[in-house]
């Protein structure tokens, strides 16, 4: 795992990296002469080049024409600006160079509604704020910018606003100024500092505490966490308070500040468990950086002090969750709560990390734990996965509820959690869940049993991929529903609103696996809040189409939850393909591919075919009867020569029917696997054939001979009919 210690943006380009350093070196010299270097510690690292001139020009002017509305020469003016200047961080340092921040502004806000000028300042506005973080972070700067705090009143200001806008990043830098004494007036600023730094500061500082850290390093820390008043701060000084191997004093100092904190009820497990969950639900205010792509989890070394480990914020909760219910654990190994959220985050953050990042398990995956904890655990971290809408950490529960779970261990949890899978907004828990509870076969009654024997048979189905829906308005929807047949997705349902689509979600099927919202940003906004509060959609993929201009809005209303991906409306069905397939592969694991849906299907099948022969129990395959007729009537040979053994199980006059007009209508391997299924469905139940499906049996005995004409005497013998007929054929 890649390990920061002090934290350095890697998106800061080439040229503005070399003028930053040579910055530095410069400092270094006029230190050497005599000259304060707190007096250039506000330059800004600039690239005079005759490309950074041009692209000046450009920026000016592409500006000037987006205010002036003449969107053809704004967009080509802009586009070379791009073009020009390749690094993020270049480009933000170019329009402060020219002091152009606000005219920038007004322009973003102006060309987002500009035809034929959207795109392009919704890409400048993007880089440019990616610059800025980029150049904020760099530790060459926040160096500069800590040792500033001891400058002029104006180097001061400077430097403080730099800081801030580092936020996280600065605290390593600032907490060694504030613990060097060698320098009073700059370690008093620090401190300063850190306590405006707020929340920012509240993650690293907790980091020292109880760690490897000095007695004076800690107090310092319990202090300055007590003048921010964090309440996430309160596990960490509480433990701090309660351990005796450090002196009066420092423990002193942490009581105190737990107190100011607001000194919240709970043993210090109970606390450090509660923050895990808080972070396994990335609560924001634990979360730093939501919208970044990579946030830090921090660690003091005696030796090299505050360091940070950059983790991909898609894992960061997780990871940190893990991290503090371990912590729970090793304080109180009795933890009920704490053991389900490590299982839990555990097997979040392999679902989730990227492929390029590293998980470290020490050899032994998350699938390990989760089913070495037991049932409990696994059953708890069902229920955390379907309150928080996460299908693919419930899948991995009902794996290992699979492994480890039987019929006394499942009755005894009173299947809340898996009787609530069977209604999930997600297809495959649904699968899943089914399966578990079939299996299991749980003698006692409880919510939604009725549901499992057609939750499986449900995967019966010829077409098992995504099938969604679009709430927009008519003429939208019908372009999109067009665009999704071609991209391979089946257009499932079309609703005006969530409301109109959940009322009607039985009409197909009970289950849709994404959902496409097009419209204006209050539609989709208003329409976004009604999902999120209708049960049936409460894990469901949510791929919303907005205009150019209001893309940002609604990746802002969207925020960090995982269900949701924003893509530009009226794009085309490769581009709509694209971006469902990206969105169902981050929320629920992909949709199935033709080999899943394959697979699925022969789960079914073997899971209805044991329900069928079980002699006690409260699933019935008759439940799965329709299910079973469609799919032995199917063109699709293979599917309907698997359905025929398992309808035979049926104990209904309908399947009997079935079975025996399919194999009147089908020749070769496939009519002699439905006469012999016919045989074994009459054994079962006897004969319930009507007069002239006799005699359409009688004269396929007559004409049939070799393999058929065997499957065809056995099923004449099993449904017991008159014997003459086998006498007439002996003697002819």
């Amino acid at each position: 795992m890649p390990t920061i210690r002090l934290a350095t943006s890697p998106s800061v380009t080439f040229p503005v990296l070399a003028a930053v350093v040579l910055a530095g070196a410069l400092m270094a010299l006029m230190a050497l002469m005599g000259v304060p270097t707190a007096t250039i510690a506000h330059a800004d690292p600039q690239v005079d080049t005759s490309a950074q001139g041009d692209a000046g020009k450009n920026l000016d002017m592409g500006i000037h024409y987006v205010l002036v509305a003449k969107p053809d020469l704004a967009a080509s003016n802009l586009q070379a600006v791009l073009d020009a200047v390749v690094e993020d961080a270049a480009l933000a340092e170019l329009v402060s160079v020219r002091g152009l921040d606000q005219r920038l502004e007004d322009a973003i806000r102006r060309g987002r509604l500009l035809p034929g000028v959207g795109e392009v300042i919704v890409l400048l506005d993007a880089r440019v704020d990616a610059g800025r973080l980029a150049l904020a972070r760099d530790q060459v700067r926040i160096d500069a910018a800590v040792a500033a705090l001891d400058g002029t009143g104006r180097q001061q200001v400077l430097a403080q606003e730099r800081l801030l806008a580092a936020g996280e990043y600065a605290i390593p830098a600032l907490l060694r100024a504030a613990l060097d004494t060698s320098k009073p007036s700059l370690s008093v600023s620090a401190r300063s500092m850190l306590v405006r730094e707020g929340r920012m500061a509240v993650a690293p500082l907790c980091a020292v505490l109880g760690g490897e850290a000095d007695a004076d390093t800690q107090k310092f820390a319990a202090q300055v966490l007590g003048e921010i008043a964090w309440p996430a701060a309160e596990p960490f000084l509480l433990n701090l308070a309660n351990d005796e191997s450090f002196p009066g004093d420092v423990r002193q100092a942490a009581s105190t500040a737990y107190g100011r904190c607001g000194g919240g009820a709970g043993t210090v497990a109970e606390q450090f468990g509660q923050l895990a969950r808080q972070y396994f639900d990335a609560v924001p205010s634990v979360v730093p950086y939501p919208r970044d792509a990579v946030n830090t989890i921090w660690n003091y070394d005696r030796a090299a002090g505050l360091e940070g480990q950059s983790v991909p914020t898609p894992v960061f909760g997780s990871m940190m969750a893990k991290q503090l219910a371990a912590r729970a654990l090793g304080i109180d190994p009795s933890s009920e709560g704490a053991l389900v959220t490590y299982v839990a985050a555990d097997l979040r953050s392999e679902n989730r990390a990227p492929a390029d990042f590293e998980m470290a398990d020490g050899g032994r995956g998350a699938d390990f734990y989760a089913r070495l904890a037991g049932m409990n655990t696994a059953a708890g971290v069902l229920d955390l996965a379907l309150r928080s809408g996460d299908a693919p950490l419930a899948l991995d529960a009902l794996d290992a509820i699979s492994h480890i779970g039987g019929s006394a261990t499942i009755v005894a949890q009173q299947p809340s959690s898996l009787s609530r899978a069977l209604v999930f907004g997600d297809r495959r828990v649904q699968f899943e869940a089914a399966l578990v509870l079939a299996a299991a076969n749980p003698r006692t009654s409880f919510q939604n049993a009725s549901l499992v024997v057609a939750r499986i048979a449900s995967m019966l189905q010829t077409n098992a991929g995504p099938v969604g829906a679009v709430v927009a308005a008519e003429e939208e929807a019908q372009a999109i529903a067009s665009d999704l047949a071609a991209g391979g997705f089946e257009p499932g349902a079309y609703a005006p609103g969530i409301g109109q689509l959940a009322a009607n979600i039985d009409s197909f099927g009970g289950t849709i696996d994404f959902i496409v919202l097009q419209g204006s940003r209050s539609f989709i906004e208003r329409e976004l809040g009604a999902l999120r509060e209708t049960a049936a959609f409460n894990a469901t993929p949510i791929l919303m189409l907005a205009d150019v201009s209001e893309l940002a809005a609604v990746d802002s209303a969207a925020g960090s939850d995982i269900r949701c991906l924003v893509a530009t409306a009226g794009t085309g069905s490769d581009a709509l393909g694209a971006s469902l397939a990206a969105l169902l592969a981050k929320a629920a694991g992909g949709g199935f591919t033709s080999e899943e849906a394959a697979a699925a299907r022969d789960r079914a099948f073997a899971a209805l075919q044991e329900l069928g022969t079980r002699s006690a129990g409260q699933f019935s395959i008759v439940d799965a009867r329709r299910d079973l007729i469609a799919a032995a009537r199917s063109p699709d040979e293979l599917l309907a020569t698997q359905a025929a053994p398992v309808l035979a199980l049926v104990p209904d006059p309908s399947a009997q029917a079935v079975l025996f007009d399919q194999a009147m209508a089908r020749q070769g391997d496939a009519r002699i696997a439905f006469l012999y299924a016919v045989a074994d469905n009459a054994r079962r139940m006897g004969t319930f054939l009507d007069p002239k499906r006799v005699e359409a049996m009688l004269e396929l005995v007559q004409m049939s001979t070799g393999d058929e004409g065997v499957a065809a005497g056995a099923a004449y013998g099993a449904l017991n009919l008159p014997s003459a007929e086998a006498v007439q054929l002996i003697t002819r």
